[in-house]
C-alpha cells in the first residue's frame, strides 16, 4: 500500500497519468484493504482495522493512502470516461467526504469534472451548488471551483471566489518567509484572474502590468506558472512524435557494388515522447489553468495539440478536452471527412450520446437563458451548441438510423425555436444540422417520411415568424440533395402533405415577398421531385405567376434564377420560354474595363467583382441539352436558332475585342485573380460558345467562323485554359482535328491543375458531339492518356480525370476499347489501395510517409473511383465475350463495407 502510494505520488507530481492496465493491479491492492469498516463495505477487504490481527498497524497511515489511490483510480476512471469503474470508486469516497474538508473538496472536483468530460452542464451546475465554500486551508481546491465556474461562463462567481482566495493566500504570507506552496498558490490565482478580468470591456493595461509584474517576481521561486506553459508550448509542437525508436544502418556490402541496410527497433512502445502531452493536461486541470476563459484563448492552441498527441492512447479524454476548448476552426479542421470515417464505431457513438447530451442542453440553457449569448461567445452553452451542432452534423455520415432520427428531431426542434432564428450567431447550428442530414446523412426513405414536416416548418417572413439577418437563416430544403430521375414510390400515402401544400401555395400566392420567395422554393422542390399532384402543380403555377417583374415579364419575389422558371409550371404552356427568350436575348455581358475622364482625358480602369457573370449561365442553362433526358426537357428549353447563335456571338467577341487590351497582361500574370472575377468571365464565356453557340454555327458565314476562331487564339495566348472548348471549333474547321488533339494532349501532361481539368473535360466534349456525328472523332490517344492520368494517380486534376472517366462509361461506353477497359481496370487496383484510410490515431504518421494521395483527398477518390468501378463493371456487363476483371469485385465488396455512405451508395443501381 505504501509502496502504491508513493509511486502514485511521483507520477502526479510529475504530471503523469496512470495508464490503462494500471488499475486493476492497484485496485486489487486497493480493495484487499478497508481502513473504514463502520462507514464502508469492501467485500473483499481482509485487511481491516476491526480484525485482531491488524488492529495495531498504523491505519492513520493507511487511511491516507487508500483515499489517495482510491481517487488515483476515479480520476483513471474519469479520463477514460468509464462510468461503471468511476461510479464504484466515487460511492465508496461519498460516504468519507464529510471526514475532511479536503476530501470533500477533492470529491467534489472530481464528481465536476467527469460530468464536465461528458459536457453534462446541467450536472456540473448542480454538483458546483452543492460543493461547499472552503476555508483558507483548502485555497488549491477553491480556485479549481473558480476555474470551473469561469469554463461554464459564469465569471462574476468565479472572479469572486478566486479575488478571495488570493486575498487569503496573501494574507497567510509572512515577512522575510518563502512560502513555496503559498507562491505557488497565488501565481495560479493570478493567472486565473488575468483571464477572467480580460472579458472586461473596463480591463485595462495598468491591471495586466501589475499582475505580470508580480508574477515575474514569482518567477525566482519558480511558481510563475506562465514559465512552464511556454515551456510546455516549445515542445507539444506539431504531429506526435513516435512511440517506437529505431536506427538504421547502411554496411558495405562483401561483393562490390553492393551495400546492406539493417534497421533495429526496439522492442515495445516508449511513452517517453508524447509525455509531455499528458503533463500539459493535467497542469492545465490541477492548477485551474483554463486555456480560453469566457472569449479570451491563451494556450489553447498547445493544449488542442496535446489533445492530438494523446488520441490514440486516451481517445475519449482526447475528444472532450478538444470540444470544451470550441476551437472552431482548428476543430473542424481535425475532423475532416477522413477523421470521422476511420473513427472506431464504438468511439462514434460514444461521441454522439455526449455530443447529443451537450447539444440539447446547451439549447435549452440558452432557451432559458437567451441573455448569454453575445458577439464574445463567453457563454459556455453558446460555444457547445456551435460545436456540438457541426460535429454532430459531420459525425452524422457515420450514425445508425435512429440516431439520425433523434438528430432531425433535434434539428427540426432547433429550427422551431424562435431563439436560434432571432439570433443570426446561431443560424449556423440548424444549417449544419440539416445540411449534412439531408444529403449522406438520412437515406431516401427516411427523407420522404419526413417531408410534411420539412414542409409545415415555420416559413420566414410569415406571420411572427423573423430574423435579425435573412440571408443566413437557411430553409433545409435547400439543403437536399436529391435525385429526381428517381420517381416517388407510386403507393406513397401522401395524405399529409395535403395540408402544408395548400398552405405554401397560400403563401406563394398573397404571402410576403419573403414568405413567397421560401415557400416557392419548398414547393418547387416538391413539383421536381413528382411530388404534387396536377391539381397542386396547377395551383402552384397560379400563384406563381400570380406577380411579376415590370422588366422581364416573369416571377417576382422569389429567389429562382430566371432558367428556373422554363421546367416551373405555368398557366399557358410555353408562356415562360418565350417571355424568358425575349428577355435573355436583351441583356449584355458585364464590362471588365471602364472608361474614366480624368482631367479632360479618357482613362482604361478595370472593375472587379466576385463570381462569374449571370448572362453565360442563363444562356447555357436553358439551352436544350445535346441528348435531352425526355421529350418534355426538349421542348422545354430553348434551341437557339443560327442567327441568335451568331447575334450573342458577335456581342462576345465585339466586347473581347474592346477590352483585350487592357486585361491581356493581367490574364497571362494571373494579375486578377487575387481580386477575382474578371478571367472567371472569360472562362464563363469560352463555356458559352463551345456548349451553346459552336454547335450551332456549322452554316454560319465565314467571316463569323474566322471571328471565333481568332477569339479562341487569343484567349487561349493569353493563359487561360481554353482545352475544354477547342473541340467545338471543329463545327467550324474540320481541318483543325491534329491542332486541337495536340493542344489538348499537352495540358492533360502538364502540372498545371486548371489546364489538365479543362483537358479532361475537352475529350469528354470531343466523344460526346463526334458520336452525333457532328465533328470528326478525337483519336483513341487521348482517351488513353485520359486513363493514364488514373495509373499515375498524379492528384492534380485526379479527381475531374476520374468524374470524365465515369461520365464516359455511363453515356459513351461504345468508346473505350477491350483495351482501354482493362488498363481501367488495372488503375482501379492501385487506387483500391491508395485510398484506404489509415486505422484511426494513425494518420499522424501516414501523413509523415511520403505518398501519393494526402489522407485528407482520399475519401473523395475513393468515392469517385467506386463510382468509375461501378460504370466500368456495367460496360464489361454490355459486352459478350469478356470476364470481368477481378478487381471489381473487390471494389463491389469494398463499397458494400466502406464506413462512407457516399461510397456504398456508389455502387447502388440507378433507377
Amino acid at each position: 500500500m505504501f509502496l502504491l502510494y508513493e509511486l502514485n505520488w511521483r507520477l502526479e507530481r510529475c504530471l503523469v497519468p496512470l495508464f490503462s492496465g494500471w488499475d486493476d493491479k492497484i485496485a486489487s491492492i486497493v480493495e484487499a484493504y478497508n481502513p473504514f469498516p463502520h462507514l464502508i463495505e469492501i467485500p473483499s477487504a481482509t485487511v481491516r482495522p476491526d480484525v485482531a490481527r491488524y488492529k495495531d498497524l498504523d491505519w492513520k497511515s493507511i487511511a491516507e493512502c487508500w483515499i489517495d489511490l482510491t481517487f488515483a483510480l476515479a480520476r483513471l476512471a474519469r479520463e477514460d470516461q468509464d462510468e461503471e469503474r468511476f461510479r464504484h470508486w466515487m460511492d465508496q469516497l461519498k460516504n468519507l467526504k464529510g471526514r475532511s474538508e479536503d476530501w470533500q473538496a477533492r470529491w467534489f472536483h472530481e464528481e465536476s469534472l467527469f460530468h464536465l468530460f461528458r459536457l453534462d452542464q446541467e450536472r456540473v451546475h448542480l454538483t458546483l451548488a452543492q460543493w461547499p465554500e472552503a476555508s483558507a486551508a483548502s485555497s488549491i481546491w477553491e480556485l479549481r471551483r473558480a476555474a470551473l465556474l469561469a469554463e461554464l461562463g459564469l465569471l462574476d462567481e468565479a472572479e469572486r471566489i478566486a479575488q478571495r482566495t488570493l486575498g487569503i493566500l496573501r494574507s497567510r504570507m509572512q515577512p522575510y518567509s518563502a512560502d513555496h506552496a503559498l507562491f505557488s498558490q497565488e501565481g495560479l490565482a493570478l493567472v486565473l484572474l488575468e483571464g477572467i478580468k480580460a472579458n472586461s470591456s473596463d480591463y485595462g493595461e495598468g491591471m495586466l502590468f501589475e499582475s505580470r509584474d508580480r508574477l515575474h517576481e514569482l518567477e525566482r521561486y519558480r511558481c510563475n506558472p506562465w514559465v512552464e506553459i511556454e515551456n510546455l508550448e516549445g515542445t507539444v509542437v506539431g504531429v506526435a512524435p513516435s512511440l517506437r525508436e529505431w536506427q538504421q544502418e547502411t554496411l558495405p556490402g562483401f561483393d562490390p557494388g553492393h551495400q546492406t541496410t539493417n534497421t533495429n527497433m526496439s522492442a515495445g512502445l516508449n511513452v517517453n515522447p508524447i509525455l509531455p502531452a499528458f503533463a500539459l493536461l493535467r497542469m492545465a486541470e490541477d492548477g485551474a489553468l483554463l486555456a480560453r476563459v469566457g472569449s479570451v484563448n491563451r494556450f489553447s492552441e498547445t493544449l488542442l495539440t496535446a489533445t492530438r498527441w494523446i488520441e490514440p492512447h486516451a481517445p475519449l479524454w482526447s475528444f472532450t478536452s478538444m470540444i470544451r476548448l470550441a476551437k472552431e476552426k482548428e476543430l473542424l479542421r481535425l475532423w475532416d471527412r477522413a477523421y470521422v470515417a476511420a473513427l472506431p464505431p464504438e468511439i462514434v457513438n460514444r461521441l454522439f450520446d455526449v455530443l447529443f447530451n451537450s447539444l440539447v442542453q446547451s439549447t435549452r440553457q440558452l432557451v432559458n437563458n437567451p441573455g448569454q449569448i453575445d458577439v464574445q461567445w463567453r457563454s459556455f452553452s453558446q460555444r457547445q451548441v456551435k460545436v456540438a451542432s457541426e460535429l454532430l452534423s459531420r459525425l452524422s455520415i457515420r450514425c445508425s438510423g435512429e440516431q439520425r432520427e433523434k438528430l432531425f428531431d433535434q434539428a427540426k426542434q432547433m429550427y422551431e425555436l424562435p431563439l436560434f432564428r432571432e439570433h443570426h450567431l446561431l443560424h449556423d447550428c440548424t444549417k449544419a444540422l440539416f445540411k449534412r442530414l439531408l444529403t449522406y446523412g438520412m437515406s431516401r426513405d427516411q427523407i420522404i417520411q419526413r417531408v410534411p414536416e420539412l414542409l409545415s416548418l415555420p416559413v420566414l417572413g410569415d406571420t411572427g415568424v423573423e430574423t435579425s439577418i435573412i440571408d443566413t437563416w437557411m430553409d433545409p430544403i435547400n439543403l437536399l440533395q436529391w435525385d429526381y430521375r428517381k420517381k416517388l414510390p407510386t403507393d406513397l400515402d401522401r395524405s399529409n402533405w395535403t395540408s402544408p401544400i395548400e398552405n405554401l401555395n397560400r403563401l406563394v400566392y398573397s404571402g410576403t415577398p419573403e414568405a413567397r420567395k421560401r415557400a416557392s422554393v419548398r414547393l418547387a422542390w416538391l413539383f421536381d421531385a413528382g411530388g404534387l399532384t396536377a391539381e397542386q402543380s396547377k395551383a402552384f403555377g397560379e400563384a406563381l405567376w400570380s406577380r411579376v417583374h415590370e422588366q422581364t415579364g416573369l416571377p417576382s419575389d422569389t429567389s429562382f434564377l430566371p432558367y428556373a422558371f422554363l421546367s416551373l409550371p405555368e398557366p399557358e404552356p410555353g408562356r415562360a420560354k418565350d417571355i424568358y427568350r425575349r428577355y435573355v436575348l436583351s441583356l449584355d455581358f458585364v464590362r471588365s474595363v471602364q472608361w474614366q475622364a480624368t482631367n479632360g482625358n479618357k482613362v482604361q480602369s478595370i472593375t472587379f467583382s466576385p463570381g462569374e457573370e449571370g448572362l453565360p449561365e442563363l444562356l447555357l442553362r436553358s439551352t436544350v441539352p445535346l441528348k435531352p433526358p425526355s421529350l418534355e426537357d426538349k421542348q422545354i428549353f430553348i434551341d437557339w436558332s443560327l442567327d441568335e447563335a451568331v447575334q450573342i456571338l458577335r456581342k462576345v467577341i465585339a466586347l473581347w475585342d474592346e477590352e483585350k487590351q487592357a486585361l491581356t497582361p493581367h490574364l497571362a500574370n494571373d494579375a486578377l485573380e487575387p481580386l477575382g472575377g474578371v478571367s472567371q468571365r472569360i472562362e464563363g464565356r469560352l463555356r458559352l460558345v463551345s456548349m451553346a453557340l459552336l454547335p450551332r454555327m456549322a452554316g454560319a458565314e465565314d467571316a463569323d467562323k474566322v471571328a471565333v476562331q481568332q477569339f479562341m487564339d487569343e484567349i487561349e495566348q493569353t493563359g487561360v485554359p481554353v482545352a475544354s472548348a477547342l473541340p467545338m471549333l471543329l463545327y467550324v474547321n474540320k481541318g483543325l482535328e491534329e491542332r486541337v488533339a495536340n493542344k489538348i494532349s499537352a495540358d492533360l501532361d502538364s502540372g498545371v491543375q486548371a489546364r489538365a481539368r479543362s483537358a479532361a473535360h475537352g475529350i469528354r466534349l470531343w466523344i460526346e458531339h463526334a458520336e452525333q456525328g457532328s465533328i470528326p472523332a478525337p483519336p483513341g490517344s487521348l482517351l488513353d492518356k485520359l486513363i493514364n492520368r488514373t495509373l499515375t494517380r498524379k492528384p492534380s486534376a485526379l479527381n475531374t480525370v476520374l468524374s470524365v472517366l465515369r461520365s464516359l462509361l455511363n453515356q459513351h461506353p461504345g468508346a473505350f476499347s477491350e483495351r482501354q477497359l482493362d488498363a481501367i481496370a488495372v488503375s482501379l487496383q492501385d487506387l483500391l489501395d491508395d485510398t484506404q484510410l489509415p486505422p484511426h490515431g494513425a494518420r499522424d504518421r501516414e501523413e509523415q510517409i511520403a505518398s501519393l494521395l494526402p489522407v485528407g483527398w482520399r475519401p473523395e477518390y475513393r468515392w469517385l473511383a467506386a463510382r468509375v468501378a461501378y460504370r466500368l463493371f456495367q460496360a464489361y456487363a454490355s459486352r459478350d465475350g469478356i470476364s470481368f476483371p477481378d478487381v471489381l469485385q473487390r471494389w463491389k465488396l469494398a463499397c458494400a463495407n466502406d464506413p462512407l455512405p457516399e461510397v456504398r451508395m456508389a455502387w447502388l443501381p440507378e433507377e
